[in-house]
């Protein structure tokens, strides 16, 4: 008899026709959970002060500056749920700080709810074989 386990090591991913795949492993789960942490202290260290002045105010420098930064804290999340170079591929393709903002939103969105029904499977399937193990040890007694 011969056992055949196939399991990915992560999640299948595409975005604008690009393949990726979200790593699975603990130690990439473990490194998202410093992910806010990591994108919170950048936040920090940009400058938005500028862009508290009236919307008249904005000049096209101050606004490039806020594209700017917006790409890296997209680059940021993007570079760390993906992998290095993730957000280059994409932005390659969509090119808008905009668009990119709504992808990571539903991308994130996607893979929370992915990550849920994999621990509900796991769940499952563990509370089976526990139920299938009491059976077996009943009809031996």
């Amino acid at each position: 008899m011969a056992i055949k386990i196939e399991q990915s090591a992560g999640i299948p991913v595409t975005i604008a026709g690009l393949e990726f795949e979200f790593d699975l492993s603990d130690d990439h789960i473990k490194s998202l959970v410093n992910l806010d942490n990591i994108v919170n202290r950048k936040v920090s260290e940009l400058d938005f002060s500028e862009f508290e002045d009236e919307i008249d105010e904005i000049t096209e420098e101050k606004l490039d500056d806020g594209l700017k930064k917006t790409a890296v804290i997209l680059k940021l999340s993007f570079d760390e749920i993906l992998g290095k170079g993730s957000f280059e591929k994409i932005y390659k393709k969509v090119p808008s700080t905009v668009q990119l903002s709504i992808i990571l939103a539903k991308l994130n969105s996607a893979l929370e709810q992915e990550l849920e029904e994999l621990g509900e499977k796991a769940g499952k399937k563990q509370s089976e074989k526990a139920q299938s193990y009491l059976k077996a040890k009943k009809a031996k007694k």
